[in-house]
Order: C-alpha cells, then sequence, then structure tokens
C-alpha cells in the first residue's frame, strides 16, 4: 500500500509490514530528520506488536540520529535506558543522552544528568552531582521544568554538597511550578508555610 502526502514524501507499507518513503528532492534534512523522527514515535505509539513496534521505532530513530536530530538521540537514550527495542545497556543510554545534550536538547541533559545521579552515567557507579547539577542547570536555562524542579531539590536540601538555599530553591520550584510541575507546587507551598530559621 502507497500513500503520497501532498508537498511531503511517499511511504510504502511492504507485505513484511516494512516501511519505505522516498522524500521529495527538495526536502531539506532537517526536514527528513524529522519525517525520520516522527515515522519512529508512530511505530512506538501504533504498533499491536509493540516489541517488532519498538524495534522499528528504533531504526527510524537512528536514521534521524545520523541526520543529527537531537530529540532522536534522546529517544534512543530512553530506549536503550529502558530496553525498549533494544537491548537495555546504561552505556549506551548515556552515550546517547550526551549526545543530545551536546546539541542543546534540553531532554538529553535532564535524562543523562538523572543517570549521573544514579551512578549510571559513563563512569558506572560513580554518582556525579557536580555534573548532573550543570546539566539540570543547562536543561532549567531552556525551561524544562523537571529540571527546575530537581535544582529545588539541590537547593533545598543540598544534594552533592550544594549548599542550602532555600531561596533559591523556591525560585527553581516557582519556574516549574508555574509549568505545571505538581511536585514542585508542593515544594514550593511546603516552603512557604515553614517558617524560616527551623
Amino acid at each position: 500500500m502507497s500513500t503520497q502526502c501532498p508537498g511531503m514524501c511517499s511511504f510504502s507499507v511492504n507485505d513484511d509490514s516494512s516501511v519505505s518513503y522516498e522524500p521529495p528532492k527538495s526536502m531539506s534534512k532537517k526536514r527528513q530528520a524529522m519525517l525520520q523522527y516522527n515515522m519512529g514515535v508512530r511505530f512506538a505509539e501504533g504498533r499491536k506488536d509493540m516489541d517488532q513496534g519498538l524495534v522499528k521505532a528504533v531504526e527510524w530513530w537512528h536514521k534521524a540520529a545520523e541526520a543529527r536530530l537531537p530529540q532522536a538521540m534522546c529517544q534512543l537514550g530512553t530506549a536503550h535506558r529502558r530496553g525498549l527495542g533494544v537491548p537495555q545497556s546504561n552505556a549506551e543510554a548515556a552515550r546517547w543522552y550526551q549526545k543530545a545534550a551536546d546539541k542543546g536538547h534540553p531532554d538529553g541533559m535532564y535524562q543523562l544528568g538523572r543517570m549521573l545521579i544514579q551512578g549510571k552515567g559513563a563512569k558506572q557507579d560513580a554518582q556525579d552531582y557536580a555534573q548532573a547539577q550543570e546539566l539540570f542547570e543547562r536543561a532549567a536555562e531552556k525551561g524544562l521544568a523537571e529540571a527546575q524542579f530537581s535544582l529545588g531539590l539541590f537547593y533545598e536540601y543540598g544534594k552533592g554538597g550544594v549548599v542550602v538555599d532555600l531561596k533559591r530553591a523556591e525560585g527553581f520550584y516557582a519556574a516549574a511550578a508555574k509549568q505545571g510541575n505538581v511536585q514542585a507546587a508542593k515544594r514550593l507551598d511546603a516552603l512557604r508555610t515553614v517558617p524560616r530559621g527551623f
């Protein structure tokens, strides 16, 4: 079965359920990479045979990652971290998250920071709070609520040797809560109702 999208690609679903496509010659590489990434998302979300769908999703994300699309790199990190469509590998997950982070992808920064805190980064079993904090700060600057919440925890509890600074914690929680982060709203409320100095 073949489908033609106006100004887009021609898709074919083959008898073996594989999908092939041919982009128009005028389509930019970046747009092609986004198309490949979206095909991966469709396979991950829409297949009845989930394992096969995830394998196909990873194949499409690899194509998009080869074209240097950071969203695809981040998805590959998650696939490897959770063993979805590929063998579970923290080292591979960290490698893909690092690539996404290097491209400025905030979720890649955040996910790599989480792995570092858990001791699952490049240096296996070594927690690296300093690098995680740096990654969270970069992701928070880009507006990622999860990173803002994590930094709130760093400053509220002095995680990783960070000096406790309740004002900074409150600021990060407020930024995350403004974006709808429920955990941040709860922490913010708790900070504002506890008298200072205790």
